[in-house]
């Protein structure tokens, strides 16, 4: 198997999901292992390249169906799964977002 995300997915019966953060290696590797629990991860090269792709994906042709897409999917699957508790007011999409474009405060 080459999805290295396949042990920590819902529903692939593979792995528990609640290891995601710590059990897998990709997670670890892409937030220098301890920016997680630094708080620092929207310092990181990787939330600083990803956050202007995600803002502009809707308009790029590649990233449109590549990112926002299974963005949208992934929101709706959001609040389908919360519209059922009375008690759901709203859910948060992106708390404390990243301004995107930060020079690299890592190294």
């Amino acid at each position: 198997e080459t999805d290295p995300w396949k042990n920590y997915s819902i529903g692939s019966n593979t792995g528990d999901p609640g290891l995601m953060n710590v059990g897998n290696v990709n997670m670890r590797l892409n937030n220098h292992d301890a920016a997680w629990s630094a708080g620092t991860m929207a310092s990181t090269r990787q939330a600083q390249n990803i956050a202007p792709r995600l803002y502009n994906s809707p308009y790029d042709k590649d990233d449109c169906p590549a990112i926002f897409e299974p963005y949208v999917k992934h929101v709706e699957m959001l609040c389908r799964l919360w519209e059922r508790h009375e008690n759901v007011i709203g859910v948060e999409l992106l708390n404390e977002p990243p301004l995107a474009g930060l020079p690299n405060v890592v190294e």
